[in-house]
């Protein structure tokens, strides 16, 4: 090793609790069922869930709440669709809120969204 031998190691587990962190897993029961019978399918089944309607308005009701109480979240989902959707639901509960995602060619990204990093953080505050 160029540096020498590893003199110390931490696990996620002990790091969060030095910092302080919480890490907490709250479950959230939908009610998503598929009467096609399509088990063993895990893409249609992904497909399946970020179709429900109750579970997307689950989704926005949770943001709103995180964004009331001052945090900043964070949406992940699998599908292009259902991120747009869910763009354009929350679009509106906070002053800034992006949509990202991968595989996005270079010309299809509009002007506005390119250049460096540095003028979207002069743009957006902390």
């Amino acid at each position: 090793m160029l540096l020498g031998p590893v003199r110390h190691q931490y696990t996620a587990l002990e790091r969060a609790e030095e910092q302080g962190i919480d890490h907490l897993v709250c479950p959230r029961y939908t009610r998503v069922t598929d009467l096609a019978g399509r088990s063993g399918d895990i893409n249609a089944a992904y497909e399946l869930v970020s179709a429900s309607l109750s579970r997307n308005e689950q989704i926005c009701q949770d943001l709103k709440a995180c964004i009331r109480q001052g945090r900043t979240p964070v949406v992940l989902t699998r599908y292009r669709e259902h991120a747009r959707m869910l763009y354009e639901k929350a679009e509106h509960m906070a002053d800034y809120v992006f949509l990202l995602y991968g595989c996005l060619l270079y010309n299809k990204i509009p002007q506005s969204c390119r250049g460096d990093s540095s003028k979207l953080q002069r743009e957006f505050p902390q």
